[in-house]
């Protein structure tokens, strides 16, 4: 926002300059630079009241410019605005809840598989059958 609202206002007030200089005297309605920075604005805003129109060719083509430019500069600003008023969610702290949990599991399975080597060890003294030491194993996972 600190580079875009000085370009927002450069802009309004070059467009102003533009059609003091381009339309004052030829059009009535451009009297003062307050007139043209009336017109500017609210050709920019998109506001358009009616009570100015450009008269003069290059002004015709100077609010075609800034109609043009304004548009992307103001919905760009909107934009910019409503992300910074939403709440937004922290990246960040999602990611580390996710690697915390998957560390959680890996310890978990890690345990489960020491106590399936204890088993193992201490099984294979005592020689049970095959198919028994494998449903105790599989009870144990």
């Amino acid at each position: 926002m600190w580079v875009l609202t000085p370009i927002l206002i450069t802009v309004w007030l070059a467009a102003s300059y533009g059609y003091y200089e381009l339309e004052a005297g030829v059009n009535p309605h451009v009297k003062t630079f307050a007139d043209a920075l009336l017109y500017s604005f609210t050709t920019a805003s998109t506001l358009g009241y009616g009570t100015v129109s450009p008269v003069t060719p290059e002004g015709k083509v100077l609010t075609g410019a800034l109609i043009f430019l304004s548009i992307g500069l103001l919905g760009f600003a909107s934009a910019q605005l409503t992300a910074k008023l939403l709440p937004r969610s922290d990246e960040l702290a999602d990611l580390k809840a996710n690697v915390y949990r998957q560390n959680q599991l890996l310890q978990e399975v890690n345990s489960r598989l020491e106590s399936v080597t204890g088993m193992l060890e201490q099984r294979s003294d005592m020689a049970l059958p095959r198919k028994e030491a494998a449903d105790e194993i599989i009870q144990l996972v």
